[in-house]
């Protein structure tokens, strides 16, 4: 890796080299307090998962939703599935 220098106003070598050395002792300190969570997790049984989702602050997300809803307004395989899923349903307990 190459040392960038940036001598901006009265920026000093020894400067930059400092605010390298804090950012690592930061970013050390961050990734340590991750990897202590980390293994509590694990030992108490969990498992990560890492998964992509669909962007929603995306330009042209909002249309996409509503072209994509259109096209199965009263499609019968989508009304049955929609009407199993209702049946299905268990809203004890749950209020709107």
């Amino acid at each position: 890796m190459k040392t960038k220098y940036n001598f901006i106003g009265d920026n000093t070598i020894s400067e930059y080299v400092t605010v390298k050395a804090e950012n690592r002792t930061i970013m050390r300190k961050i990734c340590e307090r991750v990897e202590k969570n980390r293994t509590k997790l694990l030992h108490e049984g969990m498992r990560p998962v890492h998964i992509w989702v669909p962007d929603t602050r995306r330009e042209g997300f909002v249309e996409e939703c509503r072209r994509q809803s259109a096209l199965l307004n009263n499609d019968p395989h989508e009304m049955g599935i929609m009407k199993f899923l209702n049946e299905a349903a268990d809203r004890e307990g749950w209020t709107a």
